[in-house]
């Protein structure tokens, strides 16, 4: 386990503290479109009893599969988990991970309005994790299935159409503003005409990118939420300028996140370092994806920026501090918000 310590403490607006509630009060109605690359994460977790004869590495015994979702398909879930009305559009294929994948879905009460073929095989991540008694389990090896090759002028054509008959912003409720969210992993799904369908909407779109050197696709989006490796040298206000956005949140792991963003009226960006909390990490999985949705949530129902960053900054730090990926509820994130005013961390605005 390792406990990161960022350079200060975390704070919170007090002017939108005592808001908090009620803003989280409306997560159930927002409606949340994902689009991107669905996923399965596959867990297999058993015990080390010796080092194999054969070769230098551990014999694990009557391993435990877990399986859960991954990519945009995480994203969505977690979104559902804050209450909110979620559908997801992306490619799964017509085999056994696809089908454990709409079985997720339906579990975590995501409508999935993507495509299914047998042209392309679900993505798919196999972790293979040992465990000894008193220690923490221990990742081994991962082995991916995936193509990341485009797709097809057919298949981009129906999940095109799937995405457009989205019903997210016929019935929109006072204060909530429908989103639609792109969770992009490179994996061949988010081509520009997947852009154009979800864009027609003319809703705010915030966008995860993927590790690439051109993101021109997402001009003129609302927001793109890079991490730091994604952003690579580029500053948060040198992104935001370069592709015409409202803003830039780029996450900074222990360190929380800078928020770019460009004041009504003011050439100059307005630019925040949002810290976040002393944490003890036991698994990153999921943080980014978590970060994403409560992203989302917040703004739907009518959070600032400042506001939406810290709330999914407060989130993020939340879900490193589990194994595995558990999405964070809406009751735990105003529970974890209450306890961090509690221990004396008033929420102020940055100056």
């Amino acid at each position: 386990m390792r406990t990161l310590t960022p350079r200060t403490a975390h704070h919170f607006p007090s002017t939108s503290g005592d808001q908090l509630p009620e803003l989280m009060s409306r997560f159930p109605e927002a409606r949340i479109l994902v689009v991107g690359d669905i996923m399965l994460d596959i867990d297999r977790v058993a015990e080390v009893t010796r080092i194999c004869p054969e070769a230098p590495v551990p014999v694990l015994l009557n391993p435990k599969l877990n399986a859960r979702l991954g990519g945009a398909a995480a994203v969505a879930a977690m979104c559902a988990a804050l209450g909110a009305r979620v559908s997801v559009a992306g490619v799964i294929g017509q085999d056994r991970e696809g089908q454990q994948v709409q079985t997720l879905l339906k579990a975590s009460r995501v409508h999935f309005l993507g495509v299914s073929t047998a042209k392309r095989p679900t993505t798919a991540k196999l972790r293979i994790f040992g465990t000894v008694k008193g220690q923490k389990q221990q990742l081994i090896c991962r082995m991916d299935r995936e193509t990341t090759s485009p797709l097809s002028p057919a298949l981009a054509k129906s999940l095109a159409r799937q995405i457009r008959s989205w019903n997210g912003t016929t019935h929109q409720v006072e204060k909530t503003l429908p989103q639609i969210l792109i969770s992009d992993y490179a994996k061949g799904v988010c081509l520009p005409s997947i852009i154009e369908a979800a864009r027609h909407f003319n809703v705010p779109t915030l966008v995860d990118p993927p590790r690439t050197a051109n993101w021109d696709q997402y001009s003129e989006c609302q927001a793109l939420v890079p991490n730091r490796l994604e952003a690579g040298t580029q500053s948060a206000a040198a992104l935001r300028r370069r592709y015409d956005l409202q803003a830039v949140i780029v996450k900074l792991d222990a360190e929380g996140c800078r928020l770019s963003i460009k004041p009504q009226g003011v050439s100059k960006d307005s630019i925040q370092d949002l810290p976040a909390i002393p944490r003890t990490v036991q698994d990153v999985t999921g943080a980014g994806d978590q970060f994403l949705a409560i992203l989302g949530c917040a703004r739907a129902a009518g959070a600032d920026w400042q506001t939406a960053a810290r709330l999914a900054n407060l989130g993020a730090g939340m879900q490193v501090e589990r194994v595995g990926c558990s999405p964070v509820t809406r009751v735990e994130l105003l529970q974890e918000y209450q306890q961090v005013n509690a221990r004396g961390r008033t929420i102020q605005r940055s100056a």
